[in-house]
């Protein structure tokens, strides 16, 4: 990351000073990459319960597509109206690939159906872009879609609500992890179907 970082931005390549390489890697001698924390079945059933409509139904929705679809946050970005399908007690969601123009789809439906209706409903027609995510507050939706980085910090948020430990430990990409862990324990159906 940091041979990368100082190429593009000063185009200098580290590799030709060897005494500064050997020292890096002597730094780097017992370090762990910390593990990206998850949420439990239980945690998300808990949240989509107990939490706020107020301030956290647009994070509620936000939740359901990251299970639901196992979404990247720039793919939660890019998602537009014309990607959702409502079919009354369904909706299909349609995610295009951009790298290999593949299309990935889920449905979301019983009750995490009427928790994205409820927040469909609140979206304003004067935006003057198609994107289905706008900025949720006090209740209700602005004109501005909401960021990449905003989707990464939604994961704090929940377990700050939930009261877990180390909320600040929880990242954009703990939505998807989430997904890819419930999935592999059979828990997600449960939560898509049970909820």
């Amino acid at each position: 990351m940091l041979k990368a970082t100082v190429k593009a931005r000063d185009d200098v390549d580290i590799k030709n000073y060897t005494n500064l390489v050997d020292y890096l890697k002597r730094l780097s001698i017992g370090f762990t990459k910390a593990k990206v924390k998850v949420l439990s079945a239980e945690h998300i059933q808990q949240f989509l319960r107990e939490a706020p409509d107020i301030h956290y139904l647009v994070t509620k929705v936000v939740l359901i597509f990251s299970i639901a679809g196992a979404c990247k946050s720039l793919e939660l970005t890019e998602i537009t109206t014309k990607d959702i399908e409502d079919h009354g007690e369904m909706f299909l969601v349609k995610i295009t690939d951009k790298n290999n123009k593949t299309v990935r789809t889920f449905t979301i439906h019983g009750q995490l159906y009427k928790i994205v209706k409820k927040y469909e409903e609140l979206r304003t027609p004067k935006a003057k872009h198609d994107r289905f995510f706008q900025n949720y507050q006090k209740g209700k939706c602005t004109c501005q879609p909401i960021g990449r980085n905003k989707f990464g910090s939604m994961a704090v948020d929940i377990a700050t609500y939930l009261g877990l430990p180390e909320p600040s430990s929880y990242t954009g990409h703990s939505l998807r992890r989430t997904s890819a862990t419930l999935l592999t324990d059979d828990k997600r159906a449960q939560i898509l179907y049970n909820c």
